[in-house]
C-alpha cells in the first residue's frame, strides 16, 4: 500500500472516532444537569460512552452514516434479572437520544433504573 494511501486510512479512521467523541460532547453540553449525573466509561473499539449508575449506558454509533447515540441497558442488575442474556428486548432502550428534551430523557432514565431494580 502507498504510504499516502496508508496515511489517509489512518486520517478517516482517526476522524471517525472523532465525530462520535464530537456527538457526545454535544449532548453533554445540550443536557448538562442529565450528564452530570453520569461517569464517562471506556468502552469496546475505543469508544467512550457515558454510563448512569450501573442501568443504562449512552453508546455513539454510527447508523446509516451518521452518528447516533444510542441508550442502552448495561450493567450488573440487568444481568442479575436474566443471566442468560435472553431478553425479549435486548439491550437497546432508545436508538438515538441525541435530540430528546431533557424531561424525556429524565423520564426515560428513570424508567430504566425502576425496571432495572424491580
Amino acid at each position: 500500500m502507498k504510504p499516502e494511501n496508508n496515511a489517509r486510512k489512518k486520517v478517516e479512521a482517526l476522524e471517525r472516532r472523532k465525530a462520535l467523541l464530537d456527538a457526545l460532547i454535544e449532548f453533554i453540553k445540550a443536557h448538562p444537569k442529565i450528564a452530570s449525573q453520569g461517569t464517562l466509561h471506556s468502552l469496546y473499539n475505543a469508544k467512550t460512552g457515558l454510563q448512569f449508575a450501573f442501568y443504562a449506558l449512552i453508546v455513539p454509533t454510527w447508523n446509516n452514516g451518521r452518528v447516533t447515540l444510542q441508550l442502552v441497558k448495561s450493567g450488573e442488575d440487568w444481568l442479575n434479572k436474566d443471566p442468560d442474556g435472553q431478553s425479549e428486548t435486548g439491550s437497546l432502550a432508545e436508538a438515538d437520544v441525541s435530540g430528546m428534551s431533557d424531561a424525556k430523557l429524565k423520564k426515560l432514565l428513570r424508567a430504566l433504573e425502576k425496571e432495572a431494580n424491580e
